[in-house]
């Protein structure tokens, strides 16, 4: 009993540590890195700012389920961040800080699954990797829904483990998979078939769910809610949502593309007039074409190399997971070749990007749920390979070692040092930026005008003023009129589009002194001040004023 206590203390003390490191690599000087709040961040964490103080978005809806200026963005991230906001008011902080804890989260239950699954040594390990994942910073550091809806699912997979010991559990882990679907839209699908698949793969759910019929019918009733309110969400305002535009099917220049294709083939084909139609259709062409975006998130150019281009999402430029922990991937498939755990985390990585084939190409965002039967895979590889018998076991340790710490040397130099400058553009820096001059000039100017050809400037402003949200509903609802163009207007700041050939002539029709800032593109239709560079020493923003 005594060597189990201090066993489990050793582990506990290390899990600790990794925790106190983990969120220190997550929330170091998190207003800098990276250097701005990205639209829909912006847009997220003022909704849940203005909700806290008036019960209503930005947009003025009274406490919404589907948020229109995150293109209908599902309700769970917004509520979710209120208790944020309230400690630390809108900001940086206070928009990441439930990715920042979704990531600590992923931590503890890497350590709970690895522990559950096979040994509190494989969770040790999973947690580690968790800690120091590229692709979870890469998360973790920005306000990215899917990153609470991954904790949420892994927490549901949890939950579902322990349903032997309590069946009560079964309540939580509907909960934890329905609220997932409600924080990202890709969840909706992905989500109900990892729980369908988890549930067939467990041979003994039938006694457990017989002998707790009215938890188990609980449990249904709250999954065919989330379906209806997401079926809901994807089906609401007068537009199409996010999940419906981007979509394979309703993608006009993907329709065009298959199009374009069929008629092509059919024009050259010799065989049979039936051929035509029956191996050149739709059908099989959207099909190879999903097949196609489906396998490629498999591909070593996305997993270990290059990973995601788009660099808010992967800000590093380096593969999703490195190539130590891929070498630690396949020796983990290999050791549990044959046991039953190995389906569990084959079929997990198998539904995971199938949301995302439906979309496009593979995405850092929407693949998230590859990341956790990764590291437990990993893991398992680790941990064999420490305790082998193989002659080569020093070297092979050796040469992962190694490349490891070779590997996580490059990615947190260019992750902490290289990305916040290169990529600042990506996260609205401008916005920030323009925001900064103008709480600082404010006092010194009779006009103040931010030009919303700023990347996210009519966002950004509420944010870094902490505007009271009643001021900001007003605006967004009625606006107000100057020299007859309408503008957000916000004390002596005016944020709303003048036709920029009419931009010189419409600042010198106003009385007083006044500051412009505007993009860069815009140094033509104004008299210049002064040009400012961002962090990437490229030009930045147009200054123009009179005093």
């Amino acid at each position: 009993m005594a060597k189990l206590l201090k066993r489990l203390n050793h582990n506990l003390v290390i899990l600790s540590l990794l925790l106190i490191l983990g969120f220190f690599l997550r929330v170091v000087n998190i207003d800098n890195i990276p250097k701005g709040i990205y639209g829909d961040g912006l847009t997220a964490v003022y909704d849940a700012y203005s909700i806290l103080n008036t019960g209503h978005d930005q947009k003025g809806n009274f406490l919404p389920f589907v948020f229109e200026l995150g293109d209908h963005r599902p309700p769970g991230y917004v509520y979710a961040t209120i208790p944020f906001v309230a400690i630390l008011g809108p900001g940086a902080l206070a928009a990441n800080s439930l990715s920042i804890l979704s990531g600590i989260g992923l931590i503890i239950m890497m350590y709970l699954l690895g522990k559950k699954l096979y040994s509190p040594r494989v969770g040790i390990i999973a947690a580690f990797l968790m800690t120091f994942s590229a692709w979870d910073l890469d998360l973790s550091r920005g306000p990215f829904e899917t990153h609470f809806a991954l904790f949420l699912v892994v927490l549901g997979v949890f939950c579902y483990l322990q349903i032997k010991q309590n069946s009560w559990w079964l309540i939580l882990t509907s909960l934890c998979f329905g609220l997932s679907s409600l924080t990202y839209p890709t969840y909706v699908l992905t989500a109900p078939l990892l729980l369908l698949f988890i549930v067939i793969l467990d041979k003994d759910k039938f006694e457990y769910f017989k002998r707790n019929k009215t938890l188990t019918i609980t449990a249904g009733m709250i999954s065919l809610i989330v379906v209806i309110l997401s079926f809901l969400i994807i089906h609401s305002g007068k537009g199409p949502s996010r999940a419906e535009s981007l979509n394979v099917f309703n993608k006009p220049e993907t329709q065009a593309t298959v199009t374009e294709h069929i008629n092509s083939d059919r024009q050259f084909e010799s065989g049979p007039e039936w051929s035509k139609y029956l191996l050149h259709n739709k059908f099989l062409s959207y099909s190879l074409l999903i097949t196609d975006y489906y396998l490629q998130n498999f591909r070593p150019d996305f997993l270990l190399l290059r990973g995601d281009p788009q660099p808010r999402h992967n800000p590093d430029e380096t593969g999703q997971i490195n190539i130590a922990t891929g070498i630690l991937v396949i020796l983990g498939v290999v050791f549990l070749y044959r046991k039953r755990i190995l389906a569990l985390f084959l079929g997990w990585l198998l539904i995971a990007p199938i949301a995302t084939a439906l979309i496009g190409p593979p995405h850092a965002l929407r693949d998230s749920l590859m990341l956790p039967p990764l590291m437990l895979l990993a893991a398992f590889g680790a941990e064999k390979v420490f305790h082998s018998h193989n002659r080569y076991k020093t070297l092979i340790i050796f040469i992962i070692i190694g490349l490891y710490i070779l590997e996580q040397i490059y990615f947190l130099d260019r992750f902490y040092f290289i990305a916040p400058n290169k990529f600042a553009r990506y996260w609205s820096y401008s916005a920030k930026h323009a925001s900064q001059i103008t709480l600082r000039e404010k006092s010194n100017y009779n006009y103040i005008f931010l030009s919303p050809r700023i990347d996210n400037m009519e966002f950004a402003y509420p944010v870094y003023a902490k505007l009271e949200p009643k001021d900001v509903i007003a605006q967004n609802q009625h606006g107000t009129m100057l020299n007859g163009y309408k503008f957000l207007n916000y004390g002596n700041v005016y944020i709303g589009t003048i036709p920029q050939e009419k931009t010189k002539e419409f600042l010198k029709s106003l009385p007083g002194s006044y500051l412009y800032l505007g993009p860069v593109e815009e140094k033509t239709f104004v008299e210049i001040k002064d040009v400012l560079p961002g962090p990437d020493f490229l030009p930045e923003l147009v200054i123009a004023e009179r005093k």
